[in-house]
């Protein structure tokens, strides 16, 4: 009983922080860690009749809002609870002033009320750094360990270099690995080594093989025992860093996420002979999205999926099909499942089982560069997505 009473004491003491941030100018939801940032809402009173200091202040109790829910999710409870004064006046506003960047996405007067829409980003070491140093826990999140086989072209090189091309030998770490372990340790992943004998047995490509499929990937994945393999390439030019990544469950194939970045080797400060800065950016850049996506996947995946309907239409024959139904089973993250439920003249019908819902689903197919071929997308209004073949 009187473990049942402490936590739901914990429980009052949330409610609280949230009732607080919800007077000071309205409620908040954070997406923590999603790639999109925190979406937050502030209210102001327009009884004086000015619009500007009403706007203003709604912008401020917004942002802050933001700014507390995405503390909330990152702080264990019982620390909350025993500092909640602390909280309010000490992390909040340091935290705060690390707000990278943010966008109004809405705004509207009722009556003698200013309200107001945000979507903010925080930089997320600064914050960390915060509450470390101002004796808040951090909310402890499972161990995801990570496999690297990323191939990098070098200036000049006929071929890439990568290290499963000879998993038995020994060699030592190259930048691009390098950054991408430091990148993602930041981040709570635990990188793991290249002891993959193992994989090999169960590997269905050559070892020569630098481009692995999804599938391969996950083999590797589970010969090294990594929850997670992230492949991809990293191109080096005299003037620019390229990469592009993708991150496969290694229990299923599933594909993740899949990010890219270029970044100007002149931009960064490094010589021609000498980009290890530009590759620490690209790879940064990178690594700051893709980490999010990850965590954010493999928490879905115990979640049931949302059903989404899509329509393709214009289709020419059982080979453009095919492509396109591989397009959507490996080239769409958080795709779970693909069934054709009718096929009639040029037009077919999918049921698709996937995490985040059919908006979601909809941004990812209008952003996806993977697409076999030249296709549009729009919304029935009954929501179904419509595919038209160009």
């Amino acid at each position: 009983m009187k473990r049942r009473q402490t936590v739901g004491s914990l429980q009052w003491i949330r409610i609280l922080v949230l009732c607080l941030a919800v007077f000071a100018g309205g409620p908040a939801w954070a997406m923590d860690g999603d790639a999109e940032g925190i979406l937050a809402v502030g209210t102001a009173s327009l009884s004086r009749g000015n619009q500007a200091e009403a706007r203003s202040s709604a912008l401020s109790r917004a942002l802050e809002n933001g700014v507390v829910a995405y503390l909330l999710g990152r702080i264990e409870d019982r620390i909350l609870a025993e500092n909640l004064d602390g909280f309010m006046e000490e992390l909040v506003p340091a935290a705060v002033n690390e707000i990278a960047n943010y966008n109004i996405l809405g705004e509207a007067e009722k009556g003698e009320e200013y309200r107001l829409l945000v979507r903010l980003r925080v930089n997320g070491a600064a914050v960390e750094k915060h509450i470390k140093d101002k004796g808040f826990s951090p909310r402890q999140e499972r161990a995801i360990h990570i496999l690297f086989m990323v191939a990098v072209w070098e200036p000049g090189s006929p071929e890439p270099s990568f290290w499963w091309k000879a998993p038995e030998g020994e060699r030592d770490l190259q930048p691009v690995e390098l950054a991408l372990q430091g990148a993602f340790e930041a981040m709570g992943y635990m990188p793991v080594g290249r002891a993959c004998e193992a994989a090999l047995g169960e590997n269905a490509s050559e070892p020569g093989n630098s481009n692995l499929t999804d599938e391969e990937a996950a083999a590797w994945g589970r010969g090294c025992g990594s929850d997670v393999v992230v492949t991809g390439a990293v191109v080096i030019e005299k003037d620019m860093v390229s990469i592009h990544l993708k991150a496969v469950d290694s229990s299923t194939g599933r594909l993740l996420s899949s990010q890219g970045a270029q970044v100007s080797v002149a931009a960064e400060g490094s010589s021609e002979t000498d980009p290890t800065d530009a590759i620490q950016s690209a790879v940064r850049q990178v690594a700051e999205r893709l980490g999010p996506e990850i965590r954010g996947q493999l928490d879905a995946i115990g979640k049931e999926p949302d059903k989404v309907f899509l329509t393709l239409q214009g289709i020419s024959g059982f080979s453009q099909l095919r492509q396109f139904t591989d397009f959507l089973r490996q080239g769409i993250p958080g795709v779970r499942s693909v069934s054709q439920t009718r096929f009639k003249g040029e037009q077919v019908d999918f049921e698709i089982a996937c995490d985040e819902g059919v908006d979601s689903l909809f941004k990812a197919l209008n952003a996806s560069v993977s697409i076999p071929f030249s296709v549009s997308f729009h919304m029935s209004e009954d929501g179904v997505i419509i595919a038209e073949i160009r």
